[in-house]
Order: structure tokens, then sequence, then C-alpha cells
């Protein structure tokens, strides 16, 4: 999206899609890692991402 000159992102989530011999077969919202943090900074110094704090879902300023 970003290459296409898209900047006005809100809020992303990161997904860990499970591998195909996964028993566990649920998508899960993870962390985005560092470098994906630091682009986000960068792109988006005000959007919001959704992580996993202690088994509940929530949504906090990048910069957090």
């Amino acid at each position: 999206m970003t290459s296409d000159g898209e900047k006005g992102f809100e809020t992303i989530v990161a997904v860990k899609h499970p591998y195909s011999d996964d028993e566990d077969r649920a998508l899960k919202v993870v962390s985005p890692c560092g470098m994906c943090r630091e682009l986000i900074s960068d792109i988006a110094k005000d959007c919001f991402v959704i992580l996993t704090v202690n088994g509940k879902t929530v949504k906090v300023k990048i910069g957090e």
C-alpha cells in the first residue's frame, strides 16, 4: 500500500497464520516485530496497533 502512496493508516494488526502441520489452526494476534514497528512509526506516527496483552486484546498507539 505504501508503494502506491497510501499513508492514512488508522489501525494495524499483525496476525500469525498456523503452519500446515499445527494442530491449533486458529489465527493469532501477535505483536509486530521490531522492524515492522519502526516502519509503522515512520509511515504513520499516530497509528494504533492491536495487541494481545495478558490474554486481552487491546488497541494502543504505535509509540507505546
